[in-house]
């Protein structure tokens, strides 16, 4: 059941907040705390005492939380507080968030821990932040404090997290939907770049359509989703196509179909016909992370299975200069190995934050057994067919693709970095002569940046698809 703001708010206000009932030790003193409000709060405190905080309080609810104010001589950064009012013994207070890429690394963890305010009940943790970043993030109470190389189980650890009961803000208030419990808590600060196409607005909706589909390649079934674009004529001229990696993602908290709709309202893109690929039903997420690793199988499936079954169904092009790939993460990764092997199909593709790093062992010590019973052997299977793909578009003779990679620079904090191996591609590819364009978010590894920046992307790969005859 989600609690109003204002309950939770109005509550706090009858309990005394000055107090030394929380335990755990005060690790900042006023002159380290970086925040102008809360380093005025303490002075008035020492004047007014309670009343004092009341006030604070009566701000918070009308303005939310993070704290988010300016930072004298810089134009490019704020300080942002988030904040915890304690109405039980509380040990520590972690935030778990899109500004260290949800990471919580031996390295990181100091960083991301609260402290608390004087003796009051006010927990705090001030971050220098660009202007234009757009994030999540959620709150542990009480965390155990273990750090991520030794944590025995991640998801079960993220479970517990929670939403800030003073950030009215979701990632789901601007799909129209409604948060879950312990949903995500949405920052977006000032200078963040719009995300006008994400939204409704009326415009001639496409159809989607879900199917089952069975691969004899892969041995395994997935649903596929298609979507065709408004005043679809199977009888006209051949559609541009745009192939899609998880598909659950990119139908869902990614609205691609709503932005398609928008695009094309506005012809800012041709029609096209959408394939929106599910990741298989069982063994996730292994499997995915198999599939989508340059996995020659999968491409197998992909050109030799589904494409066929697609092109028999709908009025949908066979120019590799009408024809996109993409997708995020693992997906951008799996987009970039299909044009590579197959230019002569995908001339086109989209990478938001492709996983272009080396091989990441460590992955699958994080991952549950009920998933990966046998480590080794699973660990190697799901490593033999992965490969280096910089070193491929190094070594292999420059295609006839063109290429957006973004990368959020909130992305490196893990090692090997995200942001480091995009920027490493991007010179590469340019190094090489390929058409590209790259560009770099002030956020993190998370639909909610992903969703803002597609349509960028698709302008891109659709920008001049040449018109093509009919029947």
């Amino acid at each position: 059941m989600k609690i109003p703001l204002k309950s939770v708010l109005f509550w706090l206000l009858l309990m005394p907040i000055i107090t030394t009932a929380a335990s755990g030790k005060d690790k900042q003193t006023q002159s380290s705390i970086q925040s102008p409000r809360l380093n005025r709060l303490t002075k008035e405190i020492q004047t007014a005492g309670q009343p004092a905080l009341n006030t604070f309080l009566e701000e918070v609810q009308k303005q939310g939380t993070p704290l988010v104010e300016p930072i004298p001589g810089d134009e490019t950064h704020v300080w942002v507080t988030f904040l915890w009012f304690a109405k039980e013994p509380v040990r520590n207070v972690v935030v778990f968030s899109g500004l260290t890429n949800n990471a919580y690394t031996r390295a990181v963890l100091p960083d991301i821990e609260m402290a608390r305010l004087g003796g009051t009940d006010i927990w705090f943790k001030t971050f220098r932040v660009r202007k234009d970043a757009r994030f999540t993030y959620q709150l542990s109470v009480n965390d155990s404090l273990t750090p991520e190389e030794d944590e025995p189980d991640d998801r079960a650890r993220r479970s517990k997290l929670r939403s800030d009961p003073l950030n009215p803000h979701h990632p789901e208030d601007a799909l129209e939907k409604v948060p879950s419990a312990g949903a995500e808590s949405l920052v977006e600060l000032p200078g963040a770049p719009p995300q006008p196409w994400i939204r409704r607005s009326g415009n001639p909706a496409g159809k989607l359509k879900t199917q089952e589909f069975r691969s004899e390649i892969l041995k395994n079934e997935r649903n596929v989703t298609i979507y065709s674009p408004p005043g679809y004529n199977p009888n006209g001229r051949p559609y541009p196509l745009l192939v899609v990696f998880d598909g659950e993602a990119y139908t869902d908290s990614i609205p691609t179909p709503t932005i398609l709709d928008n695009l094309i309202a506005a012809r800012k893109i041709p029609p096209v016909v959408a394939v929106f690929i599910n990741n298989a039903e069982e063994n996730q997420p292994y499997l995915r992370t198999l599939e989508l690793s340059c996995n020659s199988s999968f491409t197998r499936f992909l050109v030799g299975e589904l494409l066929p079954w697609v092109r028999q169904r709908y009025q949908v092009t066979r120019n590799p200069a009408n024809t996109a790939v993409g997708g995020a993460s693992r997906g951008g990764l799996a987009a970039a190995c299909a044009a590579l092997d197959h230019p002569e199909i995908f001339g086109n593709v989209f990478s938001q934050s492709g996983f272009f790093v080396y091989k990441d062992k460590n992955w699958f010590r994080r991952v549950g057994h009920d998933v990966a019973p046998d480590d080794a052997s699973q660990e190697e299977k799901a490593w033999e067919e992965y490969g280096n793909v910089i070193a491929q578009f190094v070594e292999k003779p420059t295609r006839a693709i063109r290429f957006y990679l973004e990368a959020g620079i909130f992305e490196n904090t893990y090692h090997p970095s995200v942001l480091i191996a995009n920027r490493h591609l991007k010179d590469v590819l340019s190094a090489k002569g390929y058409k590209i364009q790259y560009q770099e978010f002030a956020g993190h590894h998370n639909t909610v940046n992903f969703r803002g920046s597609l349509a960028t992307a698709l302008m891109f790969v659709f920008a001049d698809s040449p018109l093509e005859k009919g029947p």
